[in-house]
């Protein structure tokens, strides 16, 4: 039963626990599902699918792992030791660069949307606009102190709020500095699209992503002004008007208890009808607790059309199954573990939802910075690693991203807890995983996607 004796499905990573690069046990985790038997080794992140006769020694050993009388565990070590030659050179990916800065240009919002977790923009700070000489600063340090930044995120509130800083800053990395490689990015509500706004977004390339709950009955629920009036028609009108300039955006849908009586696929066609990008993101409450769940047959409805010519690029099941494919083991939870982010009044947090004292970054204000209390918070952010969640979370590696500030609590990591249904969602990934890797042209289709996806946001 060795390494040529299985038929490998999907991505392939290292091992890297365990006195030798060995661990005592072989982590198996088996799926039976839709008549098909799939094994997935979570320490190597490889799927693959055996033979009747390999899936019942593999089904006998993770029914009992230390029965090494059995040969045919004994086999089962075997090949896991064949796999660890094969990809002794691959290490767990954990990020030691910044490679990101976030700028929140705005802590203030011209909606009152019911769901925002940002305290309507403002993060339960002064509602202001980031000024010109603060955004200076950042640029000028950040790029100065970390050289392997190479995107440029705008934030709020809405950042539109504050158009002129923005293209203030793409002017001064792009022309003054000549850093041309940084690639930028702005989350909007799209009220406040302009003319003289597209005309930016299309000279400086910024990746643009506009939230869009759906039709009007659902969006304007939710999504409203400080009055209670819908943005709905003005959001679409204004995506019309980016269209017209021959400006890219993605539609950003946060699925909500209204989404419930839709049908998911009415849903999708019509955020595939505004942009052949679009994403659907369960609705997380504002304590960061809980989710509205979108149900497994959609979940699984999503996953299996990612790779149809048809289906545009839909971002979170495209994510998901990169996750599987792709060759890296992330030790690190999301890119707050990478990504400073600058609030107006010049403080520095890794992300905008960590922005308590325990990660505090310092000030770019301040002639020190980066000073000791960066290298403070960033020692903080080291526990939040993959590898010491406990291995009964088997799909701890396929998990794309982890929120930090989801778990910011939890100490140590062995305390982490799941929701019940995780593991089947991520059952059904390598499912559909499975399918997809031994469809060619479905496959190819599907990693023509993965790329063009990562391309568009300057991701390696």
């Amino acid at each position: 039963m060795g390494v040529q004796g299985l038929r490998w499905t999907a991505g392939r990573g290292p091992l890297t626990s365990g006195e030798d690069g060995m661990e005592e046990l072989v982590e198996v985790h088996l799926v039976e599902r839709e008549g098909r038997k799939l094994c997935f080794f979570p320490g190597l992140k490889l799927l693959c699918e055996p033979d009747r006769r390999q899936w019942e020694r593999l089904r006998a050993y993770v029914e009992d792992p230390r029965g090494s009388a059995d040969a045919g565990f004994q086999d089962v070590r075997d090949l896991y030791r064949d796999l660890q030659r094969q990809f002794s050179g691959r290490q767990l990916w954990w990020h030691t660069e910044v490679s990101g800065l976030t700028l929140i240009v705005a802590t203030d919002c011209n909606m009152r949307c019911s769901y925002c977790y940002a305290g309507q923009g403002s993060y339960g700070r002064t509602r202001e606009l980031m000024t010109m000489d603060v955004a200076e600063e950042a640029v000028r340090k950040v790029f100065a102190h970390f050289p392997h930044v190479r995107q440029v995120r705008f934030f709020g509130g809405e950042p539109f709020l504050n158009a002129d800083v923005i293209r203030g800053v793409c002017g001064l990395i792009t022309e003054d500095l000549g850093l041309r490689h940084i690639s930028f990015a702005v989350e909007t509500n799209g009220t406040l699209i302009t003319d003289e706004i597209v005309s930016m977004v299309k000279e400086y390339s910024i990746d643009l992503g506009v939230s869009l709950d759906g039709p009007s009955s659902v969006h304007d629920y939710h999504r409203v002004f400080r009055d209670g009036t819908g943005s709905h028609d003005l959001v679409v009108a204004n995506l019309e008007r980016l269209r017209e300039g021959g400006v890219r955006f993605a539609v950003v849908c946060t699925y909500t208890e209204k989404h419930r009586p839709m049908v998911m696929g009415e849903l999708r066609a019509y955020l595939r009808h505004i942009s052949p990008y679009y994403q659907i993101s369960p609705c997380m409450s504002h304590d960061l607790t809980t989710v509205v769940p979108i149900s497994r047959e959609d979940r699984l409805a999503g996953l299996r059309s990612a790779a149809d010519e048809d289906s545009g690029y839909e971002l979170q099941p495209l994510q998901q199954l990169s996750s599987v494919f792709s060759d890296a083991l992330p030790e690190h939870f999301c890119d707050a573990q990478s990504r400073l982010t600058v609030f107006p009044d010049g403080s520095v947090f890794p992300c905008e939802l960590l922005c308590e004292d325990d990660f505090y970054m310092g000030n770019v204000r301040m002639h020190d910075f980066p000073s000791s209390d960066f290298n403070r918070s960033r020692k903080a952010l080291v526990r939040f690693r993959r590898s010491g969640i406990p291995r009964r979370y088997w799909f701890r590696y396929l998990v794309y991203p982890l929120c930090i500030a989801e778990y910011k609590s939890v100490r140590p990591m062995a305390d982490i807890r799941f929701e019940e249904t995780s593991g089947e969602f991520y059952e059904d990934l390598l499912l559909v995983a499975g399918e997809l890797a031994t469809d060619e042209t479905r496959h190819a289709r599907l990693t023509e996607a993965i790329q063009h996806i990562q391309a568009m946001r300057g991701q390696e």
